[in-house]
Parts: structure tokens; C-alpha cells; sequence
């Protein structure tokens, strides 16, 4: 905590507007499939747009499946 930058960044992960990811139950699911679309469009693969519909409409059906499993 001497160093000021680093007491910075930890004033700033604790602050009021501070936030980490969403507490769903697919987040690996989610960040997984995310990585895969990146990866997919920066090789040029796929476009950008396609890929986040597909990831999205993925992890919905996921958490559809895993809050049914839940009820």
C-alpha cells in the first residue's frame, strides 16, 4: 500500500461504481463461449455481430436449461 499507484488501483476495485462480473450460474459457459467467438473473429473466421448472436442465444438456452434444473 506504499506505492501510490497500487493504492489507486485499490481504492478504485473497492469504490462505489466498482463491479465484476454478473453472478449468473453460466458464467465459465458464458466466458468460454466468448473466448471462442473472439478468437473465431480475430482469425478473420467470423464476423463480429454473427458471433455475439450466436454466444448470446448459446448462453441463454444454457441458463434456460440450468434454472429449470434449479426450480
Amino acid at each position: 500500500m506504499d506505492e501510490p499507484r497500487f493504492a489507486l488501483a485499490v481504492e478504485w476495485l473497492n469504490g462505489e461504481n466498482a463491479f465484476g462480473p454478473d453472478k449468473i450460474p453460466v458464467n465459465d459457459f458464458r466466458f468460454a463461449h466468448l473466448g471462442e467467438a473472439e478468437t473465431s473473429v480475430l482469425n478473420g473466421q467470423s464476423e463480429p455481430r454473427e458471433m455475439l448472436q450466436r454466444v448470446t442465444s448459446e448462453v441463454q438456452q444454457e441458463l434456460d436449461r440450468t434454472m429449470a434444473r434449479m426450480a
